[in-house]
């Protein structure tokens, strides 16, 4: 949104995204109200410093208040991706060599959160 023209473009970033961009979907926060900072907004959950956190937040304050009006923003709320899972299924209808049934098997075995009976939490593919 901030970009100069460049050697891509001789569009401003503000004006290359009303022109190419239909719908931004954003994974954050929870509805109607959330009680706390959320991750995806703020940069506040894993571990990042107060810097990184404060930069986050300021970005993702800059993005809802200067996306053209013409890009269509829908906010979907974590709660939504905890209960529908994803994945589990490929254990079992999927190939070993299925690229989709190896990542999700790898999240299985190497994440500490998100996988629960069913598979892991479809945060990002609800996005999507």
């Amino acid at each position: 949104l901030r970009s100069a023209p460049d050697e891509h473009s001789q569009l401003r970033g503000v004006e290359l995204v009303a022109e190419k961009v239909a719908l931004l979907v954003v994974m954050a926060g929870r509805y109607p109200s959330s009680q706390r900072a959320e991750c995806n907004a703020c940069g506040c959950y894993n571990g990042a410093d107060r810097a990184s956190a404060a930069t986050a937040s300021a970005a993702s304050s800059y993005v809802v208040k200067h996306m053209p009006r013409t890009v269509r923003m829908v906010f979907l709320g974590g709660e939504v991706g905890e209960n529908v899972r994803t994945g589990e299924a490929l254990e079992s209808c999927a190939t070993r060599d299925n690229p989709c049934r190896h990542a999700y098997m790898a999240y299985r075995r190497d994440s500490f959160w998100g996988w629960a009976p069913g598979g892991r939490s479809s945060w990002d593919p609800l996005a999507t």
